[in-house]
């Protein structure tokens, strides 16, 4: 806000001076923008100035970027079949009392990863590519325990152990 001298009055009146939006949008911790002329905030765009972490539920980046410091992936435990989302980058599939398919994703981008790891011995895991080749081969490729796979979708080859 800001004051400006009414001629006709003589008195100071309160104005929004050009381009400012009024009062702060959304809850604590949210980040604020500009939303149609006025600040807007959404709850699942937040910075924690304690710990400096900004959380963005989906983020679309173009261009360049940069990777600095620490990064964290999606991690979930599976005891039973399961098949890879959008949010999922590891999957640990616990085969402890039967033998568990992990199903990867049927419309994958090019270069999307994911990460299967079987833990326990009693059963096996099984890596089920939807549809699409694992590193050549139509069939489900095998994990046993403590064994992983990394793997990494191109469009061409479809899904290629790395």
């Amino acid at each position: 806000m800001a004051l400006r001298l009414n001629p006709l009055t003589g008195e100071l009146d309160s104005v929004s001076p050009p381009g400012d939006l009024g009062g702060a949008g959304g809850a604590n911790t949210e980040v604020q923008f500009n939303d149609s002329t006025a600040l807007g905030g959404d709850a699942t765009f937040w910075f924690d100035k304690s710990t400096n972490t900004l959380t963005v539920e989906n983020l679309n980046i173009t261009g360049t970027t940069e990777e600095g410091g620490e990064s964290t992936v999606s991690v979930a435990y599976k005891s039973s079949d399961y098949t890879i989302t959008d949010g999922d980058v590891t999957i640990i599939a616990d085969a402890v009392s039967n033998t568990v398919t992990i199903t990867l994703p049927a419309s994958p981008s090019a270069g999307r990863q994911a990460v299967v790891k079987c833990v326990d011995d009693t059963f096996t895991c099984d890596v089920a590519g939807n549809g699409k080749v694992i590193d050549g081969s139509s069939s489900n490729f095998q994990l046993y325990d403590d064994e992983s796979v990394s793997l990494i979708y191109d469009t061409t080859s479809g899904w290629n152990i790395v």
